[in-house]
């Protein structure tokens, strides 16, 4: 059994710490909000149109690509600040290739996600989102985090693991799905 050690001076630097990075990262965090409200309202919408399997996909791709665009312009434009600069590289240096890693795994499970549930699979992405997240992803990043002492990089690490896995497990069932619809296909005809 891990224990872990808790004093005054642990919450006297977190104290310290803790408005500096509430500062920084609150505007993302209502941006991120709402980048995702427009996704799920986006996801919605198309998923009344008659082919919404290819429409959904096609909206999950929308939705990667201006993440992708919005998080680099929201980089810049605070690596640009001096006064937030030098936090943001000291902070953020490591976990950039994480980061990086995590949009491109997320724009997969995105995409396979909306193509899934637009074809009427919805327990899929229900079930690996539920395994790869609370049962793979979240305690990795923890032993990452605090037993081998990598902090919010463990934590990244370890959700990103999670997402890898979700994105490969989804893009595999929709494989599978469209190799089934083609044998049903190719029955029917015969």
């Amino acid at each position: 059994m891990m224990r872990l050690s808790i004093n005054s001076r642990s919450f006297e630097a977190l104290g310290r710490e803790f408005r500096p990075t509430l500062r920084l990262a609150l505007p993302l965090v209502f941006a991120e909000i709402g980048w995702m409200s427009m996704g799920v309202v986006d996801t919605i919408m198309v998923g009344r149109l008659p082919n919404s399997a290819v429409a959904i996909g096609a909206t999950g791709l929308g939705q990667s690509l201006y993440h992708s665009v919005a998080i680099f312009g929201g980089g810049l434009l605070l690596g640009l600040d001096t006064f937030v600069a030098p936090t943001i590289i000291g902070v953020g240096s490591n976990l950039l290739l994480v980061a990086a890693a995590f949009q491109l795994f997320d724009g997969l499970q995105t995409v396979a996600t909306g193509a899934l549930r637009g074809s009427g699979d919805t327990r899929t992405p229900m079930i690996a989102n539920l395994i790869a997240y609370w049962c793979i992803g979240l305690p990795l990043g923890y032993v990452l985090c605090f037993r081998f002492r990598l902090g919010a990089l463990g934590i990244w690490l370890g959700l990103c693991i999670g997402l890898m896995i979700i994105g490969s497990v989804l893009l595999l069932a929709w494989h599978r799905r469209l190799r089934c619809d083609r044998a049903s296909l190719l029955h029917h005809r015969a």
